[in-house]
């Protein structure tokens, strides 16, 4: 199962670089195909380079602890007060659902009466109301703290929840016996991560990041060897309660646990009567973990749920899943060229015209294979292969791109000289903003056309457990964005994830380079 985990994710993403390279699809902004790839191809030189000079210092490092440790917090230091930088430079009231979910979280702070459209907007949408009673009480304690802005304590927030999430895929990689691979990934990191403009943004796509990486790296110590029954049992917990929670903010987050759960499972495939012992007491610990995880959640969002109470929506405002498979079955016309399974108000529109149920379900799995028929056996794979090169294409992940997220003029609550420079290179309308899109979409290029080559690295290098577990979660991810609603904005929650495979393989390439190398010496002295 790993190494088929390995080829479909190297398929999937070969036929989104194919369509990249040869009929690129935009989101807001267009992009310079002449400079992008020029970017890629400095950007495939520059990486194997990085890779080779980290070969070499990984013996130093590993035989001097103090200055690796030293490395690793200073990077993390450095990662949250370059996105604290940039995202205070560029915040701003965000758009779309995430900017709903702000306000009615400063309003709990500041304890003022909540709106009717907001009441409304918290009843309709009970998946959101855990991250707005997170955001609520950090925001209560930021105000404790004598801060004035709660947007401000959202890019705080945000800024840590991505170092955090770094960090513990770091620490991942280190668990698989592979220093080499975590500091690559650490280099990887700042392009995506580092230097990311949605740490402007206090929504699931980058809160429920820290959950999903917390769940590998407690995966990778559970893989370890020698671990005792009851220590896997403890993990197995951890692992449950901590998917929950993410799922609970973020649905797209319970992908990483029910991969781990496959990976454990496929590799427990011929089990003896102790493995079958062990393997039970493991679900029954999980089984543990989510019913803690359920009380703390239900405590943690019991205030927002009493605020929600007292609104009165119709049922039928609420959507549900046959909905979005719905929406994820057509297009919409967007600035340069259409936009795959988004938001759409007709479809929204028709949804809530039908009365909850079953009926409601049925007419929509009905309308999603109407329009599955109308595309054809032929146009149906042709949609899905535009849809996939649009949202896993996207090396901005579609930044700007949201409702209400440009405006004109832009109301920047930073307007110091600095900020003012930082929002020339991550605004949309900045003059420097081209430079910096090249270079996210060239190097992105580059991280997927190393998931795509992993076929060529050694089988022992990138076979393990945990990348297993972390492609195919990503592949999970993928097939869900085909089949329902989908933004490239999606894949920022998976983005450590994706760095992983990458940096794997990038070590274990230039490794191999470099061995060959070697040899090709040797042989000639000889």
């Amino acid at each position: 199962m790993r190494r088929a985990a390995v080829w479909l994710l190297s398929v999937v993403v070969g036929l989104v670089l194919l369509h990249v390279l040869l009929d690129p699809l935009y989101g807001p902004y267009r992009w310079s195909r002449t400079y992008v790839f020029l970017a890629a191809a400095l950007c495939a030189v520059a990486l194997p380079a990085l890779a080779l000079g980290v070969r070499r210092a990984v013996p130093w490092l590993e035989q001097h602890p103090w200055a690796r440790r030293a490395l690793v917090c200073g990077n993390a230091a450095a990662l949250v007060v370059v996105q604290y930088a940039v995202g205070h430079a560029i915040a701003i009231p965000p758009g779309f659902d995430a900017g709903i979910v702000h306000t009615i979280a400063g309003t709990f702070a500041l304890e003022l009466p909540l709106g009717v459209g907001l009441s409304d907007y918290m009843a309709a949408y009970p998946n959101n109301w855990l991250l707005i009673s997170v955001l609520a009480h950090w925001y209560d304690v930021w105000l404790a703290l004598g801060g004035q802005d709660v947007l401000t304590a959202a890019v705080v927030l945000n800024a840590v929840a991505l170092t955090v999430s770094v960090c513990l895929t770091y620490l991942a990689a280190r668990r698989m016996a592979r220093p080499a691979t975590a500091y690559v990934l650490l280099g990887l990191s700042w392009l995506f991560i580092g230097l990311s403009p949605w740490v402007a943004v206090p929504y699931s796509d980058t809160l429920a990041m820290p959950f999903t990486a917390l769940v590998l790296f407690l995966f990778s110590l559970e893989r370890a060897e020698g671990a005792a029954p009851w220590r896997r049992a403890l993990l197995w917990a951890a692992m449950a309660a901590t998917g929950l929670i993410g799922y609970q903010v973020k649905p797209t987050a319970i992908f990483v646990l029910g991969a781990v759960a496959l990976v454990a499972v496929v590799a427990g495939r011929r089990p003896s009567r102790s493995t079958l012992r062990a393997g039970a007491a493991y679900a029954g610990a999980a089984l543990a973990g989510i019913l803690v995880a359920s009380a703390a959640v239900s405590y943690a969002v019991d205030g927002v749920e009493g605020r929600a109470a007292s609104s009165e929506v119709e049922p039928s405002f609420r959507l549900d899943a046959s909905h979005f498979l719905k929406m994820g079955a057509q297009s919409s016309p967007g600035p340069y060229n259409d936009y795959y399974g988004v938001y759409d108000e007709d479809d929204i529109a028709e949804t809530r015209t039908l009365e909850p149920g079953l009926g409601r379900t049925r007419f929509n799995v009905e309308r999603y294979l109407e329009r599955v028929a109308d595309m054809g056996p032929v146009g149906y794979p042709e949609f899905l292969w535009d849809k996939a090169a649009w949202f896993v294409g996207d090396g901005s992940f579609f930044m700007w791109g949201e409702g209400g997220m440009v405006l004109d003029p832009m109301p920047w609550t930073a307007t110091d000289p600095v900020s003012r420079q930082v929002q020339d290179w991550f605004f949309l309308g900045g003059d420097l903003w081209p430079a910096l899109f090249t270079t996210w979409q060239g190097a992105w290029i580059v991280v997927l056309l190393l998931l795509a080559l992993t076929p060529l690295a050694r089988r022992d290098d990138v076979d393990g457990p945990v990348p297993a577990a972390a492609r195919i979660s990503v592949l999970m991810l993928i097939a869900f964005l085909l089949l329902f609603e989908a933004r490239a904005r999606y894949v920022v929650l998976y983005l450590p994830h994706i760095l992983l495979v990458a940096a794997l393989t990038l070590d274990s390439l230039t490794g191999r380079v470099a061995e060959r190398v070697r040899r090709a010496r040797g042989t000639t002295a000889d």
